[in-house]
C-alpha cells in the first residue's frame, strides 16, 4: 500500500518549511505554490527549497521564468501525446499518464545536464 500524502494546513506548511507567511504569499504570486486550504508535499518541498534560495538572495518573483518554462515543457509534452490523448479509452490514458512521466523525466535530465553544463563556465 502506498502512504498517502501529507494534507498540511498553511501554517504546518510555513512551520514544516522554516518560512513564513510572506515568502509563501510572494510564492502563490509567483505562481510557485497554487493557493490552497491544504498543501501536499510538493509545496512544502518547493517553499524549503524557496527557504534556501532566499539565503542567497533569491526570491520568488526572481522565479517567475520558471514557471513559464514550465508551461512550454507542458505544451511539448502535450503535443508529444496527441496520438494517444486522442483516444478516450481508459487503457490510453493510463498509458498517456505513464509516457507523460517518462517524457518529463527525460527533459529533467537535459535541464540538469544543461545547468550543470553553464555551472562548470562560471
Amino acid at each position: 500500500m502506498l502512504p498517502s500524502e501529507r494534507r498540511l494546513t498553511r501554517d504546518e506548511l510555513i512551520r514544516e518549511a522554516g518560512g513564513n507567511a510572506m515568502l509563501l504569499q510572494d510564492a502563490v504570486s509567483a505562481s510557485l505554490i497554487v493557493p490552497a486550504d491544504h498543501y501536499g508535499d510538493d509545496a512544502l518541498a518547493v517553499l524549503k527549497s524557496l527557504v534556501e534560495l532566499q539565503r542567497s538572495g533569491i526570491e520568488p518573483r526572481h522565479l517567475r521564468g520558471f514557471r513559464a518554462a514550465a508551461e512550454r515543457e507542458l505544451g511539448l509534452i502535450e503535443s508529444a501525446l496527441i496520438p494517444i490523448a486522442r483516444r478516450k479509452d481508459a487503457s490510453s490514458r493510463a498509458k498517456a499518464q505513464e509516457l507523460a512521466r517518462e517524457i518529463a523525466g527525460q527533459l529533467e535530465v537535459v535541464r540538469s545536464s544543461l545547468i550543470r553544463s553553464a555551472l562548470g563556465r562560471l
